[in-house]
């Protein structure tokens, strides 16, 4: 097996160099600036769901409502008085 090295001429270097720069640098820079802005989306996201507070999450065991305040059994009576059927009334 042999193994030839081709030496290019001048002129088809300069081509060669002229195409890199002016046709792969520029998408090779999208590229990089559309992963740098990815790679900060991913670690926004991260930093924001790890710092949730837990009182905002539904616990099953506790009972805890997601949003403390936007829900109450009294307007759910007014909006769903069968749901509660058998329970008493608070207002009475």
């Amino acid at each position: 097996m042999f193994l030839q090295i081709w030496v290019k001429t001048p002129e088809v270097l300069a081509r060669d160099r002229l195409l890199g720069s002016f046709s792969v640098k520029p998408v090779l820079n999208k590229l990089k600036i559309t992963l740098i802005g990815l790679a900060a989306c991913l670690g926004a996201c991260a930093l924001t769901f790890s710092n949730i507070d837990e009182s905002y999450l539904t616990s099953r065991e506790t009972g805890v409502r997601a949003i403390p305040g936007a829900y109450n059994d009294e307007s759910a009576r007014s909006f769903e008085p069968d749901a509660f059927c058998g329970e008493p009334d608070l207002q009475e």
